[in-house]
């Protein structure tokens, strides 16, 4: 499906953007506004966690709680992700997930590439966001304006030394900068310290939250509000003369970050991200994307005991586009989900590898172009063990998938519950215990059907002589 347009940024307008996106790995981050008495702490999730000294932040000077709010909010998630970083290039948990014997046995069963932990997370965290956080505290400067009213301080930060800071280009031109300043000005910070190692700090761009960072020694979660994402594109495109209208956004995503152990060799730690606030994007192209409120993953390591785990727990999604159809007309496209769940849980140093609640939630997944379903996946849910040193996939639960591709026909997978394969020295996989596992391909062209026995081989069918995706082979 074709992706959102969005108005490209000037320099000018990504060191505000930057504060936003690398907290996010990947994406936004999202969240809600406090009240003045409830500095992000009376949820049922809220955004600062308990923890640290527990010392209030009465008595604190104001410039110790700046700092501490500043390196809580750069590297405390710089320290927990370089921790889960480090169990997985380590190869003693999350990682094994992702490159070692396990997923390998799978991925080579199954004909796919492998993927790299760098794929997964990036490095410098906290070198990337320490600067950012630092000027727009007033830390980096003595022009910066801080008043303190109680427990609450306020950050107006100075408007040139933040652009001749961050910009970081010795190139940027008159105009870029001037643009830098006007949107600089329209920021203020605000910290609410609840003790003197945690709190909440507030970004604001044009009176609309931004940027929300929840810290302590424990964790730290960062939050954007989309829509003032919207504001902040919209103004640096209006500054740059832009005609792209920048999407419509709504809702708010969430990376936390928490660390129990960092101890060399003995870390342990967890990430997320969440949709907390429901997602919706429109263009003026036809892309029209919701998502509601869900876990999009939960990373866990621990390398003392080398276990770990990832979850994956998408909820509803509707995502529709209009595209050129290449003879002057249009197509509309809808994909929908109500769920898209796994987990995978790595045990014995990474040698057995458990995936579980592998679903698509209590509907199929479909996808539409012009009113006609062109796809539709329905499946059990699904869990299997893999034990990377014997190279072996146990099912621990029926598999029973069905994808329908309209007129094309539809494909059908089964097997029972305890049904094990193993690979095979020629790279074919042999199903050593249980079964059957029974597919077949029926559409107006073809019907064709394969039962695989205890005992016998197959692999990826890759001559073209049938519909059905592998074939019967020799062992």
């Amino acid at each position: 499906m074709k992706g959102i347009d969005f108005a490209v940024p000037s320099r000018a307008t990504v060191p505000l953007l930057s504060a936003c996106f690398i907290s996010l790995l990947l994406a936004g981050c999202g969240g809600s506004s406090s009240s003045d008495s409830d500095p992000g702490t009376g949820s049922s999730d809220p955004l600062i966690v308990e923890g640290g000294s527990g010392v209030l932040a009465d008595d604190i000077e104001t410039s110790v709680l700046l700092r501490t709010a500043a390196t809580g909010s750069s590297s405390y998630i710089g320290k927990n992700v370089t921790s889960v970083q480090r169990l997985g290039g380590d190869s003693s948990s999350v990682g094994l997930l992702l490159d070692a014997t396990p997923l390998d046995a799978l991925l080579a069963m199954t004909g796919s590439d492998p993927v790299s932990p760098d794929e997964v997370l990036n490095a410098g965290i906290e070198e990337d966001i320490s600067s950012i956080i630092d000027s727009l505290m007033g830390l980096a400067d003595d022009q910066t304006a801080v008043t303190r009213t109680g427990n609450r301080i306020t950050i107006d930060p100075d408007d040139a030394a933040f652009c001749e800071r961050e910009i970081l280009d010795p190139f940027a031109t008159p105009t870029e900068i001037a643009n830098c300043q006007t949107l600089v000005s329209q920021v203020l910070v605000q910290m609410d310290a609840v003790t003197e190692d945690s709190g909440l700090v507030t970004i604001t761009f044009a009176q609309q939250n931004l940027l929300l960072i929840g810290y302590s020694p424990v964790t730290v979660n960062y939050e954007v509000k989309l829509p003032g994402l919207q504001t902040l594109l919209e103004q640096s495109a209006q500054l740059e003369g832009s005609s792209d209208p920048v999407p419509d956004m709504q809702g708010a995503v969430r990376v936390s970050a928490t660390v129990t152990n960092d101890t060399l060799n003995a870390e342990a730690g967890t990430f997320s991200i969440k949709v907390t606030e429901a997602l919706r994007i429109v263009d003026n192209a036809g892309t029209n994307v919701s998502l509601q409120p869900s876990t999009l993953m939960t990373v866990t390591a621990d390398a003392a005991t080398g276990t770990g785990s990832v979850e994956f727990s998408v909820g509803a999604l509707n995502a529709s586009s209009t595209t050129d159809d290449g003879f002057g007309g249009v197509t509309n496209s809808v994909l929908a989900f109500s769920a898209l769940t796994a987990r995978m849980d790595v045990a014995n140093d990474g040698n057995t590898l458990q995936i579980s609640n592998v679903g698509i939630g209590n509907g199929p997944l479909t996808l539409t172009v012009d009113s006609n379903e062109v796809l539709r996946l329905v499946m059990a849910t699904l869990g299997s063990t893999i034990d990377g040193d014997a190279g072996t996939i146990r099912l621990d639960t029926a598999l029973d998938v069905q994808l329908s591709m309209g007129q094309a026909g539809t494909i059908s997978l089964t097997a029972p519950s305890g049904t094990l394969f193993s690979q095979q020295a020629s790279g074919a996989t042999q199903l050593t215990l249980g079964g059957p596992f029974i597919l077949s391909a029926v559409g107006a062209q073809f019907n064709e059907s394969l039962s695989i026995a205890a005992g016998e081989c197959f692999a990826p069918e890759e001559g073209g002589n049938t519909a059905l995706p592998f074939a019967k082979v020799a062992c």
